[in-house]
Parts: C-alpha cells; sequence; structure tokens
C-alpha cells in the first residue's frame, strides 16, 4: 500500500510542475521530537539495489517527459542508447 502512495505522490507532484519529470528519490528525515522534513531529486541517478533496465528509465520519461534542461546528463546518456531487441 506504501508504493501505491508513493506511486500516486509521484504523479501527484509530476502534474504541478509538467516538464521538470518526475523525482528518482525521496528522503525523508525526522527528529526526535517528531518534526519532519522532505527532500526529493530529481536530478541523480538513483541508487537501487536492484538496478532497472534502460528500458524502464525510457518508459519512466514516456510516462514523465522533461525538457532539456531538466534532463541530467546520466538520464540523457540512457535515453540516447539503442533499444535492445530481444
Amino acid at each position: 500500500m506504501l508504493d501505491r502512495l508513493f506511486i500516486r505522490l509521484r504523479e501527484e507532484m509530476y502534474r504541478l510542475t509538467p516538464g521538470k519529470g518526475a523525482w528518482y528519490n525521496a528522503q525523508f528525515m525526522i527528529t526526535q521530537d517528531g518534526e519532519y522534513t522532505i527532500a526529493y531529486d530529481y536530478d541523480h541517478q538513483p541508487n537501487f539495489e536492484m538496478i532497472p533496465d534502460n528500458e524502464e528509465y525510457k518508459i519512466d520519461t514516456i510516462a514523465f517527459p522533461r525538457d532539456e534542461q531538466s534532463t541530467p546528463a546520466w538520464l540523457k546518456t540512457i535515453l540516447e542508447q539503442p533499444n535492445r531487441r530481444t
């Protein structure tokens, strides 16, 4: 259920800033007194335990298009690679 909430949050945040793309990382910081902050990272490649195939990044970029200036270099490199034929 938590996964679905994050997916929905990501979709809704994209709708507020189309062209920027969707964030790839989110960091929640909670203090001992219960205060919290959330930082969303649109620019850095995620550090997944299971690295997604480049095609997954391409699919994500179709769902959440980015303007040229909002596309980080690491993502441009992935998007420029030809699709694999199986």
